[in-house]
């Protein structure tokens, strides 16, 4: 039997021939070989073509995140940086500071207030003895000079009331109190309506401290 090989010549295929002297010898393929079907030695079986070993098969490796643990973060480990806290101190401190200013100032007019609320209840108090026609409450507001040395009876004998009367919505507001020493001054505007007119009056009462109790000392129209 033949082939044609790779070159296109022809091939006889290995195996037990007769070699052309009456001998059968076995053809490798491509030559005689010295075995022969009488000798000694047996013929190769022919190996079997080794195949080519496979290409080796790439070892896929799976990569997997880190874990949390392993990752490494910058400054990982290392503790938070501590904030500061200056803002704190300064936000405290203003804080403080206007407490303490407010409170000078509160005690302040509450200095004011206490000074001055002496007269001004004097003279609160001579207003409600004239609106309530108590010549007994206006007498022991008033001082020696201004009750003109009269005792209170007196005094109230020459008393006149009814000129209130004449007044409607008479009403009072102090604008200033100015205390020197044992001497005060207030300044109130009162107002009301007479025979239908409306009357806006500045007036001025000055008082004076006797044994710690504030008297009227006098009293004069400003405008």
């Amino acid at each position: 039997m033949s082939g044609i090989d790779e070159e296109g010549t022809m091939t006889t295929p290995a195996g037990w021939y007769d070699d052309g002297s009456g001998t059968t010898r076995y053809w490798d393929g491509v030559q005689w070989t010295e075995h022969t079907a009488h000798g000694a030695q047996q013929a190769p079986v022919p190996a079997a073509p080794v195949a080519p070993a496979p290409p080796p098969v790439p070892v896929q490796t799976t990569s997997y995140p880190a874990s949390p643990q392993q990752i490494a973060y910058p400054g990982a480990g290392e503790p938070p940086a501590k904030k500061s806290k200056l803002w704190l101190w300064i936000l405290l401190g203003v804080g403080a500071i206007v407490l303490i200013i407010g409170g000078i100032i509160a005690a302040v007019v509450a200095l004011v207030l206490n000074a001055t609320s002496g007269p001004r209840d004097a003279y609160a108090g001579l207003v409600d003895a004239w609106r309530a026609g108590d010549c007994g409450a206006e007498y022991a507001l008033l001082s020696d000079a201004t009750a003109g040395g009269l005792t209170e009876s007196e005094y109230c004998a020459e008393s006149d009331y009814s000129w209130f009367a004449e007044l409607d919505d008479w009403e009072t507001r102090v604008t200033s109190t100015d205390i020197v020493n044992s001497d005060a001054t207030i300044i109130a505007t009162e107002t009301y309506t007479s025979d239908g007119q409306e009357y806006v009056e500045v007036w001025q009462y000055d008082f004076v401290n006797v044994g710690g109790e504030w008297l009227l000392d006098g009293v004069e129209q400003v405008s």
